[in-house]
């Protein structure tokens, strides 16, 4: 009985673990991106590592940032990650920030990226005017192809 006991524990415990986690997230997300910003191209890099960085911009005051939701956690629930990249851009009176809420799915072994929302926000201070858009896409490039391809 505690054979049994131990072996169905050890069957339970590999079964429960996530699907993918942010790891195969981060390395679906790896590689070079390109948004539009006021009609400029900006573009980034996400490294396997998570890391982001800006390569390419006309701006001088831009950065990004990538976290994620959902947990990372051996121990618990773990639901799937969801990365947040933020894009802003802006001076010490205004700034825009473009949200990418982005996960990876699978689907018989392939693993790809689905975007789950797009938008901005706006504050300028002086002005006291601050807004809301919808925002059109982000291009991830495919070496493969050598395009730029929209991730809907």
């Amino acid at each position: 009985m505690k054979k049994l006991l131990i072996a169905l524990s050890l069957l339970f415990s590999s079964v429960s673990f996530a699907a993918l986690d942010q790891d195969d997230v981060i390395n679906a997300m790896a590689g070079q991106w390109s948004m539009s910003l006021e009609g400029e191209q900006i573009k980034f890099l996400v490294r396997s590592t998570g890391e982001i960085s800006i390569i390419s911009r006309n701006h001088d005051y831009v950065t990004a940032t990538l976290s994620f939701a959902g947990s990372n956690v051996d121990w618990q629930i773990n639901g799937l990650p969801v990365a947040h990249i933020i894009i802003t851009e802006g001076s010490d009176e205004d700034v825009r920030d473009v949200h990418f809420l982005v996960t990876a799915i699978e689907y018989d072994e392939e693993i790809s990226l689905k975007k789950l929302a797009v938008f901005s926000t706006f504050n300028d201070g002086p002005n006291d005017f601050s807004d809301v858009d919808s925002w059109s896409n982000f291009k991830k490039y495919d070496p493969k192809t050598k395009k730029w391809l929209e991730v809907k």
